[in-house]
């Protein structure tokens, strides 16, 4: 670009616009460099320091385009994952986040052998670019976005946001993993569909303990709590198992209702439910009398 005779204001302007550019038109001018003038710059708004500056070097009288936007649009980018979504999750300091499908039973073709594998995409949140491919069954990411747990038959595998390979990896047991939780505290949590439940310390791949109760239905969930000091998962008849999520410490059954869903505070002292028959309902995680505090 020729930005040596740009003016500081320009320079920042420009960049910017280049920002918004390869944001908007990277799977389009990641093909060739001709597509960077003649399939993405057209297209870019006229107002921008960017189209003014290069458009006539585009042209050359092979076309014009002509009723584009003027100004940048709220749109960042459109991202492509390559299959349906089941989750995305964006990184505390919203400098990166995750979008990932899950491997479906259901789905069988020979001649697609990939088809029945999900993946999970790190992309850049700032530009929409994608950062790293992570293959796996079932995934789970740390908080603070370090670590990327990729289940894959009965192997746990941990990678680092970059897609580069961490070196630890856990071998369970033969019963395929249905869901798959991971805390800053070394340690990763997987669900079988045996109803066990198996709580690992992630830099040894040492075993923890085993617990059962864990009911494999549609809406089950497996979770650490965000400090990593608490661990909850479903279990049947509408019940919630509160766990230590260290040591595995069995603390308190919360009867949340049919078809729940809960989420824990930021500290981990609270869980809130939301079921069909129970409504709503406010948990104190803290003492091993666990009571509930607040129904509707």
């Amino acid at each position: 670009m020729k930005l040596l005779k740009s003016t500081s204001s320009d320079l920042h302007q420009l960049l910017s616009d280049a920002s918004r550019f390869i944001s908007k038109s990277y799977a389009v001018i990641k093909q060739s460099a001709l597509h960077t003038y003649y399939s993405a710059l057209p297209f870019t708004p006229t107002d921008s320091l960017l189209y003014r500056r290069y458009i006539k070097e585009a042209r050359h009288n092979i076309c014009g385009i002509e009723g584009g936007p003027e100004k940048w649009d709220a749109l960042v980018a459109h991202l492509n994952h390559g299959r349906s979504v089941y989750g995305i999750k964006f990184s505390l300091d919203s400098r990166l986040f995750v979008s990932h499908s899950e491997k479906h039973l259901s789905v069988q073709r020979l001649s697609d052998p990939m088809r029945n594998h999900g993946k999970l995409k790190i992309w850049d949140a700032a530009t929409g670019t994608p950062i790293s491919t992570i293959p796996g069954h079932k995934f789970a990411v740390t908080n603070n976005f370090s670590t990327v747990a990729s289940s894959s038959d009965n192997i746990i595998t941990y990678y680092n946001m970059d897609g580069s390979l961490r070196g630890t990896m856990i071998t369970t047991r033969s019963s395929m993993i249905e869901e798959l939780a991971l805390s800053e505290s070394s340690r990763t949590a997987s669900a079988f569909s045996d109803g066990t439940v198996c709580l690992w310390d992630s830099s040894n791949a040492k075993l923890i303990d085993t617990f059962d109760g864990f009911k494999s239905i549609r809406w089950s969930r497996l979770q650490f709590s965000p400090t990593g000091n608490r661990l909850a998962y479903s279990s049947a008849n509408g019940i919630v198992k509160l766990r230590d999520g260290i040591s595995g410490r069995f603390i308190a059954d919360l009867r949340c209702g049919s078809s729940h869903k809960f989420e824990f505070s930021d500290d981990g002292a609270r869980i809130a439910s939301l079921a069909d028959d129970c409504g709503l309902t406010l948990w104190n995680t803290e003492s091993s009398g666990l009571h509930q505090e607040k129904g509707n």
